[in-house]
């Protein structure tokens, strides 16, 4: 038994010989509830032809081990995170069928045993909370938030369904010639829009993801300004975090922003309606323009 690197918080992972792996949660309830996530969903996106390693066994009696533990086949290769240079964001094979996985997972597994997804803050609050505390200037409060009225504007109402809530790099396994092998973790599923399994990889990945998405059935209408807008939300929500040295490219809201940024400098075909706006001053959370005070 081989322990392998750490690329999350939740489990200690080890390699079982040439054929499974061995995850093991840390102790907090929290881990153990991700686990049983895993156990629940994971055999139903195998059945609905995600490719995603085979849950071998699942145990959380505490007989053998103080904790819960699963045990999966072992999938040879690497994660995407190992190598998210410019070269492999730009291939797109291997992120078009991720794409295809995700409109599987959103169109064909029930989730009803899942929870809804917790809200979080309207990009315009955040915004405004951003300015106050300091992060932003007014120049680019007024900038950003000009373009976030765009994107809800652009935006269609979404239902719900199952996610795999933690599409990232780091879970996204290929093998050394960079083909797309399997989609892992699956301790944070949950009934949510769509958009945010677009949101945890650079956005230049993401018009190959959606081509895939749509090639496999899955629905796109008014999901590209969604995705935009919850790339820009979730910056928002994690700049706080400030420098965050060891973490993933998910975790760092310094690099999303830039991506954001760089990807509409000069935006592929479809995506330039939303592009950033200029001419227009965002409206704070409770209506009323920028600088307008109650009387």
């Amino acid at each position: 038994m081989t322990k392998l690197a750490d690329t999350g918080i939740f489990n200690a992972v080890y390699r079982l010989g040439d054929c499974y792996v061995l995850r093991v949660p840390r102790n907090h309830p929290a881990h153990f509830e991700a686990l049983h996530r895993e156990a629940l969903i994971v055999p139903k996106a195998r059945a609905a032809g995600i490719r995603t390693p085979e849950l071998v066994r699942y145990d959380a009696s505490t007989e053998l081990l103080p904790v819960p533990y699963a045990v999966y086949e072992l999938v040879h290769g690497r994660n995407l995170e190992q190598s998210l240079g410019r070269p492999l964001i730009e291939a797109p094979d291997p992120w078009s069928e991720l794409g295809q996985d995700l409109a599987r997972l959103h169109s064909k597994v029930d989730g009803n045993e899942l929870r809804v997804a917790e809200e979080i803050p309207n990009p315009i609050e955040l915004l405004f909370q951003r300015r106050g505390e300091g992060w932003l200037s007014s120049l680019d409060a007024e900038w950003l938030g000009a373009w976030l009225e765009v994107l809800t504007e652009a935006a269609t109402d979404s239902s719900i369904c199952v996610t795999h809530g933690d599409v990232q790099a780091t879970n996204v396994l290929v093998d050394e010639a960079g083909v797309y092998q399997a989609l892992i973790d699956w301790g944070s599923a949950k009934l949510d829009d769509p958009a945010c399994d677009f949101a945890g990889v650079p956005i230049r990945t993401v018009p190959a993801m959606l081509t895939g998405y749509q090639a496999a059935g899955g629905a796109v209408a008014g999901l590209a300004p969604r995705i935009v807008r919850r790339h820009l939300q979730l910056a928002l929500l994690l700049l706080p975090r400030g420098s965050v040295p060891g973490r993933s490219w998910a975790e760092r809201p310094l690099p999303m922003l830039l991506e954001v940024l760089y990807f509409f400098a000069d935006p592929p075909a479809g995506w330039e309606n939303l592009a950033p706006a200029t001419d227009r001053s965002p409206r704070r959370p409770d209506g009323q323009e920028q600088g307008q005070e109650q009387g």
